[in-house]
């Protein structure tokens, strides 16, 4: 979910051929054949053989993504963003650097590699988008929420668009330690392989699954399990959400939040400002992307009108500068399209 100057680098990311899975057999006679001498391989070759072998059975997976990402703009979007985050935590200063450096875990193994070996001088080319240092602050700000809600002592954090999101199990410590469910939901394909990504990662038992698609009228199985357990207060995360998602139903979405959320609840998303880039998003079943204006007066009103006390408010370009402190302004143009908010349901 990110911003279309980010095209250049998603695109050529995005081509993976479909390849079929080798049967665990045929690889171990195969590799057994090379080490007894059958085939009289060089050290090198069986490397390089062994390493074939993982790229083919990897094919399935890249194939199960590509789909996911033709079916949800906003998925292979997603996968683009996995890849800046990883960028950032190999090749920025500790400064500038995202702290996602898990996010690697989550990506194929070659768009993996192809990350960390990136060439000087394509990585001053990222630079030189406005959205890349915009993302490493806006990473940073979203963990801090996240990582505060805890402290709070909210019972379930529930993220909506979750993507390839890894706060879940970058923070697993602190949330099994707490006690803290987490409830992660995106399109049904999106959600299916993010599930897939996950448990290559290790126990996820605090995490649960759920399909949701934001531009749908109604979300029964979100109700149902809101309802089931809107027994604490809770913080709900919609991070690069909303460009992809039609007013009305975006709009709706935060009202049956409003309505539902025990009192003390948060909300924290992010919005594209009406007027500067309107086209963004507008893809698939949404025609009419979520914007609005950015003048606090507007926004507030706008939210107490559905249910929410607006609790904090900052706008990309004075994010980007506050969070990242040795940002430099003349050489990194400063991404201006989006503000955050914060939200809670009054006591």
């Amino acid at each position: 979910m990110a911003r279309q100057a980010a095209d250049h680098h998603r695109g050529a990311a995005e081509h993976h051929e479909k390849a079929h899975t080798m049967p665990t057999s045929r690889i171990a006679t195969a590799n057994r054949r090379s080490i007894m001498g059958r085939t009289r391989r060089s050290p090198l070759s069986n490397i390089m053989s062994l390493l074939a072998h993982t790229a083919h059975q990897l094919g399935f997976f890249y194939s199960t993504i590509k789909k996911s990402a033709v079916a949800n703009p906003g998925f292979s979007n997603s996968m683009a963003v996995a890849e800046f985050r990883y960028i950032q935590s190999l090749h920025e200063k500790s400064e500038l650097q995202n702290p996602d450096g898990l996010v690697g875990q989550f990506l194929p193994l070659l768009r993996r590699w192809r990350c960390t070996w990136l060439s000087h001088r394509k990585i001053a080319l990222l630079r030189t988008d406005p959205f890349y240092y915009y993302l490493a602050a806006r990473t940073r700000y979203y963990d801090k929420i996240f990582l505060d809600a805890i402290a709070d002592h909210v019972q379930f954090i529930i993220n909506v668009g979750c993507g390839v999101d890894t706060r879940a199990y970058r923070f697993e410590p602190v949330l099994r330690q707490k006690g803290v469910k987490v409830l992660e939901c995106d399109q049904p394909k999106a959600i299916q392989v993010k599930r897939g990504m996950a448990n290559r990662v290790g126990n996820c038992g605090h995490v649960t699954y759920l399909s949701v698609d934001l531009n749908d009228d109604k979300w029964q199985d979100f109700e149902y399990w809101l309802v089931k357990h809107n027994t604490a207060k809770a913080l709900v995360l919609i991070e690069g959400v909303s460009p992809y998602v039609n007013t009305e139903t975006f709009r709706g979405f935060l009202s049956f939040l409003a309505r539902n959320l025990l009192r003390g609840s948060r909300v924290a998303y992010d919005f594209k400002l009406r007027g500067i880039a309107d086209e963004f998003g507008r893809v698939g079943r949404t025609e009419k992307p979520f914007r609005l204006g950015g003048e606090r007066a507007e926004i507030t009103a706008f939210h107490e009108q559905l249910g929410f006390r607006l609790e904090h408010s900052e706008r990309s370009a004075d994010l980007t500068v506050r969070v990242l402190a040795n940002h430099e302004k003349p050489r990194h143009p400063l991404f201006l399209e989006d503000a955050l908010i914060q939200l809670e349901v009054p006591h």
